[in-house]
């Protein structure tokens, strides 16, 4: 999933399609605490088949979409023990998504604050996660929010977790990638 977010972030189409056919198989229902989350998205990747579809432009992508919202819903989701991850982590990119494609600019950002929220706590919730940098940018909002920038949709939310600079494109050609 990072490697679509960065994709997208890095407005690279090529390196974007090339994720696009990342075998699917590689997301696996787990139990113990350094496991997968269990979930029908992650057994079915309907939300990795959603992004591919989008990538792709397939005609798929409202029927994949609408299966990853269902399957992150926390009142039908199956997970083991873990569901601040799938509330806060899976399920918030997936409906800022969903308002990008609405081309909802007041929803969209309105997502964005919520979710930007989400994982600040998610990231925030103890010492060891506080020190991980892997919780730095909220990478799969950050490629939301540079699609929606690149369409013309105004992103109005001020974030860490989410580069201004990125999402405005105002350092690309900066540096080598």
């Amino acid at each position: 999933m990072s490697g679509r977010s960065q994709a997208c972030s890095a407005r690279s189409r090529s390196r974007g399609s090339g994720v696009s056919f990342v075998v699917s198989g590689f997301h696996r229902a787990g139990g113990g605490e350094d496991e997968p989350i269990s979930c029908p998205t992650v057994q079915r990747p309907t939300w990795v088949g959603a992004l591919q579809a989008f990538w792709a432009e397939r005609s798929e992508l409202g029927e994949k979409l609408a299966e990853a919202i269902e399957g992150t819903d926390p009142e039908v989701a199956v997970v083991a023990g873990r569901e601040l991850v799938l509330l806060q982590l899976l399920h918030p990119p997936i409906g800022a998504f969903f308002q990008f494609l609405r081309q909802d600019a007041e929803a969209l950002n309105e997502a964005l604050v919520e979710r930007l929220e989400l994982h600040r706590r998610h990231w925030t919730a103890d010492e060891e996660r506080a020190e991980d940098c892997d919780g730095c940018v909220a990478l799969a909002l950050l490629g939301v929010a540079c699609l929606a920038h690149d369409v013309g949709l105004p992103i109005e939310v001020g974030s860490a977790y989410l580069p201004e600079y990125l999402v405005r494109r105002s350092r690309v050609g900066g540096f080598a990638s």
